[in-house]
């Protein structure tokens, strides 16, 4: 079972003294999305602001102007502007989906390490991640945004009837200077603004069933792309209204960074970003060690090793009671460790385990009395 406050507070815990790294590494992420966005509207200006400037100087040039024509120039730049847009888009998905996610998965690793060993993880073990296991990752990314792209299909669909619509009535107003407007017109945007928001349900629901793949890859890259998509599915199970919640429970703290973002320079919206992050690895730890426990994966699946006991018994003064208390199925006990998706960097597991942990190491969680709420 697991509840909001306490993975909060395990994720409070596990900040202790690795807040500043998890704050440089989030500060990285967002000078590079910064950069993407900041090239990309350089681009979208030297495209767009042209045809503004244009549709501004054409009203200028009307003393009077009627509805008519004010609908029919709105018409031929919107039709402009919505054919670069796409064109853009299109730029900022493919970096999206080449850079952006994947390098995504590496911080995810990051924050879950963080959780499972003593000293704060250093932040080349992202960049090591992200370099060695790029194709993994890309190809695990990829996999999981073609389905979300096969879901969100009827929305795709009606959106491009709905532009060519919008296309066709600015050509109109282009070469004719008037604009027709037929039932059919009306019928096509009106379905398509009906479908657009039935499929937004699907689209939300297949988004938190697919929530944990980018840990389980985070775990281990190699784990295979389809496999990691199925896991996370079975993971989320009736966890998904749940997980709503969690996120919802930001609220207060998401306004409250919002209305800081100006006077700080965005930095409470990277600061809480850490504190987000940190307790949706929480979450993936107390959702993973149930699946083991229910046998739906193997730890060694998820990159994780067995330790021999003369690797880390000096490192424990109550070695045997620790021993004996070990089910050998949570990653945090001792005789456990995922060099693999830390990059083969050699640490301790943490010398004080948090509130849920102590609990995990201490009951088997038993599947029928577990909350799937």
């Amino acid at each position: 079972m697991w509840q909001n406050k306490t993975l909060k507070k395990d994720a409070k815990f596990h900040l202790r003294g690795s807040f500043s790294i998890g704050l440089l590494l989030l500060l990285v992420v967002a000078a590079v999305t910064f950069l993407i966005n900041f090239l990309v509207g350089i681009l979208s200006r030297f495209s767009i602001s042209d045809e503004i400037l244009q549709f501004i100087n054409e009203i200028n040039n009307y003393q009077y102007l009627d509805d008519e024509e004010i609908i029919v120039m709105g018409f031929v730049f919107f039709s402009k502007f919505l054919r670069y847009s796409i064109i853009l888009g299109v730029i900022t998905l493919i970096l999206d989906i080449f850079l952006l996610q994947p390098f995504d998965i590496s911080v995810k690793n990051w924050f879950v390490r963080n959780r499972e060993v003593a000293n704060a993880p250093g932040l080349d073990m992202t960049f090591k991640h992200f370099g060695a296991n790029y194709k993994d990752l890309f190809l695990g990314n990829l996999w999981k945004q073609l389905w979300m792209f096969i879901w969100a299909l009827p929305s795709i669909v009606t959106g491009i009837a709905a532009t060519l619509i919008t296309i066709d009535l600015g050509n109109q107003a282009i070469n004719n200077g008037v604009i027709v407007i037929t039932v059919l017109h009306v019928s096509i945007l009106s379905v398509a603004t009906i479908v657009s928001v039935i499929n937004a349900f699907f689209i939300i629901n297949r988004k938190l069933a697919y929530l944990m793949q980018p840990y389980i890859l985070a775990d281990n890259p190699k784990f295979g792309y389809r496999k990691s998509l199925k896991l996370s599915k079975k993971m989320m199970k009736n966890n998904k209204w749940h997980t709503i919640g969690l996120g919802l429970s930001f609220i207060g703290w998401g306004i409250l960074a919002a209305l800081l973002a100006r006077i700080t320079l965005g930095l409470s919206v990277v600061v809480l970003g850490v504190y987000i992050n940190q307790t949706f690895a929480e979450l993936y730890g107390a959702i993973r060690y149930t699946s083991v426990n229910r046998g739906d994966v193997a730890l060694e699946e998820l990159g994780f090793v067995k330790q021999d006991a003369d690797d880390y018994k000096d490192s424990y003064s109550n070695f045997e009671e620790n021993k004996k208390q070990s089910q050998n199925l949570n990653p945090y006990d001792p005789d456990w460790k995922n060099p693999y998706a830390s990059s083969g960097s050699e640490r301790a597991p943490q010398a004080e385990p948090s509130e849920s942990d102590r609990q995990q190491l201490d009951n088997d969680i038993d599947n029928s009395n577990y909350d799937e709420n």
